[in-house]
Order: C-alpha cells, then sequence, then structure tokens
C-alpha cells in the first residue's frame, strides 16, 4: 500500500490498483490548510538577505527559487508555454527598426515614423554582432523577449569596445549586448549586514550569475551592474530590467506567481487526475457476493482431503498433491481458501468481459440452503461514474484556463483558445487584435531599455534627434477594405 497525506493506493491481488481517500473532519481540515496556505504565500516580502560566500544576496522569492518555480510550472501547464510564444511572436513582430513620434493631423494621435534610411549606420551596427563575436540581434530579442513574458523581467550583458573612453565622430564604444538568462542572476554585494538591517536596491552593487536551483554551488559568476550615470566605470557589466509593480523593490514578481499560480497548478495536475483515474479506477464493474456457505463447504472439502493426505503419508502411500487446481500437502493452510477464492473470480470475470471472444462460455456456481435462507453467487454492477468525473475535471481546466488568459491579457480571440463549439469572426479577431496592440509599447518599453541606451550611448545622434529603437507590428487589413483580387482567400 502507498499512501501520501489522505490518499492512497492498494495493489489487489488480482494485480489491479484501488484508490482511496481517509476524510475526517473534512470540512474544518480543508479550512485549516487553506488558512496554512494563504499564510505561507504571504511570507514573501522585499528585504530578505541571504549569505554566499563574500556576498550578501538579495533572494528573489522562497529559497532564492521564484524565477525557477515560476518557469517550471509555466512549462508543465498544457497552454501557457504557446500562449507566451504567441505574445513573444507578436512582440517581436517583423524586427526592429527606428523611429520618431510625431501627431498625426487627422485625429491628434501619437503615430510612429519610420527613419531608417537617415540612420543606416546604427542598423549597420546592430546587423554586424554576429561579426563582433555575439550572438544576432534576433537571438537577442527573441530570448529576452521571453524572459520578459515569463518572468516580467530581462538581463543583458554590455560587450565595450578596448577603445570605449576615446571619442571619435564614428567611434563605437559599446560593440553589442548578449542575453542573460534572468533566472540566473541576482542582485548582491561584497559584505555582511546587520541581522535587523533590510536589503535595498541601492545597496547592490553586483550580479552574481550562477544555477540557484543547485545548492551548495559557489562558482557563481561575478559581474559589475551597470551604472547609467557612469556607464563605463567597469570592464564587465550586467543591467537588469525589472517591471516591478506595486511593493516590488528589487525584483519583479511575475502576475502569474500569486495570482494564477494556483490555477495553474489546477491545470497542470488535471490531466495527471484523467490519466490516473483511468489507470488505478476499477477496472471491473461487478461487485461478486460470495456466499460464506460456500467458503464452509470448500474448508471442509480441503480438511477431508488433508487428513487423507496424512493417512496415506503416515502408510507410506503417495498423497493428493492437488486439489482445486491448487498445491497441497499434509498440512492445512487456509491460505489455500483465498487463492481459491482469488481463481474463482478470475474464472469469472474473464467470462464477463471480452469484445465478444467469451460468447458461448459460462460460469457455474451452486447455491445453498441455509437457515437464512438460498445463498448463492452474486454479481452486482458498480456505478462507476466516469464520464461525471472526467467532465468536472474538464470544468475545471475550462475555469483555469479562463483565469490564466485573464491574467496574461490575452482575448481568446487571438490566442487560439476559444469557447467550445464557438468560431470567432474576422471582426472579433481583428478588434481583440487592435486591442491587445494598444498594450505592446509598455511591454516594449523594459525589452528596448538596454539596446535603446546602448544605440544612444554609440550614436548621439540619435537622442539629439528624438530617434528611438523599436520593434514593427503591422496592423493588418480587414479583408472588406483590400481589393477582391489581393484578399488572402484568392492567394496561391
Amino acid at each position: 500500500m502507498d499512501r501520501i497525506g489522505k490518499h492512497g493506493l492498494v495493489e489487489l491481488h488480482d494485480g489491479g490498483t484501488a484508490m482511496f481517500q481517509v476524510v475526517a473532519s473534512a470540512d474544518s481540515a480543508s479550512m485549516s490548510e487553506e488558512i496554512a496556505e494563504m499564510a505561507k504565500t504571504q511570507q514573501f516580502k522585499y528585504g530578505e538577505s541571504m549569505y554566499y560566500g563574500d556576498y550578501t544576496i538579495a533572494a528573489w522569492g522562497e529559497y532564492n527559487l521564484l524565477p525557477q518555480e515560476t518557469i517550471g510550472m509555466t512549462r508543465k501547464n498544457p497552454y501557457l508555454p504557446e500562449i507566451l510564444k504567441k505574445q513573444s511572436r507578436m512582440m517581436y513582430g517583423n524586427g526592429p527598426y527606428l523611429y520618431k513620434t510625431k501627431e498625426s493631423e487627422e485625429d491628434s494621435k501619437t503615430v510612429r515614423v519610420p527613419v531608417t534610411e537617415k540612420y543606416k549606420r546604427v542598423k549597420k551596427w546592430w546587423q554586424s554582432w554576429e561579426k563582433l563575436g555575439l550572438p544576432s540581434v534576433f537571438m537577442y530579442l527573441s530570448q529576452r523577449i521571453s524572459d520578459y513574458f515569463y518572468i516580467e523581467g530581462a538581463a543583458s550583458e554590455y560587450h565595450f569596445n578596448a577603445s570605449r573612453k576615446t571619442g571619435g565622430k564614428y567611434h563605437i564604444p559599446i560593440k553589442g549586448l548578449k542575453h542573460v538568462p534572468i533566472q540566473k542572476c541576482r542582485l548582491a554585494f561584497r559584505g555582511k549586514m546587520g541581522n535587523t538591517d533590510t536589503i535595498t536596491d541601492e545597496m547592490c552593487d553586483k550580479v552574481l550569475v550562477n544555477r540557484w536551483d543547485y545548492p551548495y554551488r559557489y562558482d557563481a559568476d561575478e559581474w559589475d551592474r551597470f551604472d547609467p550615470a557612469n556607464p563605463f566605470k567597469s570592464n564587465t557589466v550586467i543591467n537588469i530590467t525589472a517591471d516591478k509593480a506595486a511593493g516590488e523593490d528589487i525584483y519583479p514578481i511575475p502576475t502569474s506567481y500569486f495570482g494564477l499560480k494556483e490555477w495553474i497548478k489546477a491545470a497542470n495536475l488535471d490531466p495527471s487526475y484523467i490519466n490516473s483515474f483511468l489507470k488505478n479506477s476499477l477496472s471491473a464493474k461487478i461487485h461478486v457476493k460470495i456466499p460464506d456457505a460456500w467458503i464452509k463447504s470448500k474448508i471442509d472439502e480441503l480438511k477431508k482431503v488433508i487428513n487423507l493426505n496424512r493417512e496415506l503419508d503416515q502408510d507410506g502411500k503417495e498423497i493428493v498433491t492437488k486439489w482445486e487446481g491448487l498445491a497441497i500437502k499434509t498440512t492445512l493452510d487456509y491460505g489455500l481458501i483465498n487463492r481459491l477464492i482469488a481463481r474463482k473470480i478470475q474464472d469469472a470475470t474473464s467470462v464477463l468481459s471480452g469484445e465478444g471472444k467469451n460468447q458461448g462460455k459460462a460460469f457455474w456456481s451452486r447455491t445453498f440452503l441455509t437457515q437464512h435462507g438460498v445463498e448463492e453467487w452474486k454479481f452486482e454492477e458498480i456505478p462507476v461514474k466516469y464520464k461525471e468525473f472526467i467532465e468536472s475535471i474538464l470544468k475545471v481546466d475550462e475555469r483555469a484556463l479562463k483565469a490564466i488568459l485573464a491574467g496574461k491579457g490575452m482575448d481568446p480571440a487571438i490566442s487560439n483558445v476559444s469557447n467550445e463549439g464557438v468560431f470567432n469572426s474576422g471582426s472579433q479577431v481583428y478588434y481583440a487584435y487592435l486591442v491587445y496592440l494598444q498594450t505592446q509599447p509598455y511591454a516594449e518599453t523594459f525589452i528596448m531599455e538596454d539596446l535603446n541606451r546602448v544605440a544612444r550611448i554609440n550614436f548621439p545622434e540619435l537622442e539629439e534627434n528624438d530617434v528611438y529603437i523599436g520593434l514593427n507590428w503591422n496592423v493588418p487589413e480587414r479583408q472588406q477594405e483590400v481589393e477582391p483580387q489581393n484578399r488572402m482567400d484568392k492567394q496561391k
């Protein structure tokens, strides 16, 4: 028997498995567990720190593993990886481009105007990263976008040219950027602090890069933290960009962590619940009732055969070695009765199961007349509610999906997830996408922060002319506004 908490599995004699749950004061127990769990989640607070060799680290969540926990439970979810991937694809759009903003004369709205042609050497610079020994700007941005949607933060290594402090009209002090997985980064400073002190963002001038989910590893790489006020102070620097909400002073806390954590876990477990139920639930729907009189009659038969064997053995004669197909000797073993019952039940279930192959077969049994009346073997159907159980799991899954989509700000119309049996119209998808695009510039600001900063350091004219690097998103035309011959259904 395997038992975990209030649940367990019991292996049956015939190889089957039964599930059980211990229920005692269920309502009060459940309530107390929920209160304890809620109290646990509220224990996380900023200002917690840990020592790591000569460093004091700002811990990121419980056990310093909040990013790892978030990524782990997200990847196990049947919906979130594709939702986040779709958000990443839409954010990247057609890739980086240079633009200026101006006010539209028609509706007084702010619009972007591409200016790439005027700043060709800027574009040529970010397209040259691979030649300089760095990953391409595409790899850098795609990984950074992914980190942002998973963790709501990102990190970059700044790679300086050797002569970064010398001037010149065409001198480029920073040759490029490299993505650093943010889950590996922790802010820290050298030295210790008092037990009652609280670590703050301003204290942390170092970034330690390590596999924090591997305990007792003390081989972290030390980097100086990038200082925007003095960008060339250090030779090797990392900058951490964090989309912090209210109360978050050092690291970002993804919206999926507290608000969606339990819904994500529920959706992650639903397939396991269904598979476990199908695998471990009672496969037979028949309850076999064996009359006690039958068992007593078999015990009497066994006793007679055993007594006969004893007499034969004393006389030096050959004993009976088989009874009801079971091996026997001269000792009475009541376990033989249990094995006989198990074999008879297997015989009965083999007759009652199958798809046609058991037609014409029959299982025999005896009836017994006792003081209680006639006793006989009985086969009663067990009401196993497969449909109700699975449907209830699917309803939880549907509700979890709605919560996840709402928490991630994705309309079902553009997430490839919709109400069952309902097909979204083209206009519904179109307007949902337009609304979603209105939220993109906010996230783009964090994603493009380091690239824009480095570009303005390398090319001061960008700042002088209020030019930025952004991500180019095309707004698809509505088909009714496209010439018939150019519509999508006419394309080969």
